[in-house]
């Protein structure tokens, strides 16, 4: 997953299960945590009444070191797990400077083959 959130340019990647527990992901030593586990995690709960939701969240310190991150989730098109990326606000301003009109066209071509790629990781996982 590492090597996965490289590729994409965000800093954390955290599988969920249908009960919001992280249980697969970039960043081993939060494995086991949940919704339950910290107020910036608990923003996410609504996740679990409704899998046609996704959601983001602004810069706030994360439940396991205060860190200063930004998250998104979204469930996977079977309903069975949730994916999160995780991105620290320094690094999502560099790469939008990064994307001048020269280069959206480009990513974007790449953003919807990698999205197909990354669907189908998630599902062999």
């Amino acid at each position: 997953m590492q090597k996965i959130a490289a590729l994409i340019s965000v800093d954390e990647i955290h599988l969920f299960d249908t009960k919001g527990y992280i249980y697969s992901g970039s960043v081993p030593k939060y494995f086991g945590y949940s919704f339950d586990s910290g107020e910036q995690m608990a923003y996410f709960k609504p996740m679990l009444k409704d899998k046609k939701l996704t959601m983001c969240q602004d810069v706030t310190p994360n439940t396991s070191e205060a860190k200063e991150m930004m998250y998104a989730i979204t469930w996977n098109e079977a309903g069975n797990k949730m994916i999160q990326v995780g991105i620290e606000p320094k690094r999502l301003l560099n790469e939008a400077k990064q994307n001048e009109v020269s280069n959206v066209v480009a990513i974007c071509r790449f953003t919807r083959e990698w999205r197909f790629w990354l669907r189908m990781q998630i599902q062999r996982s």
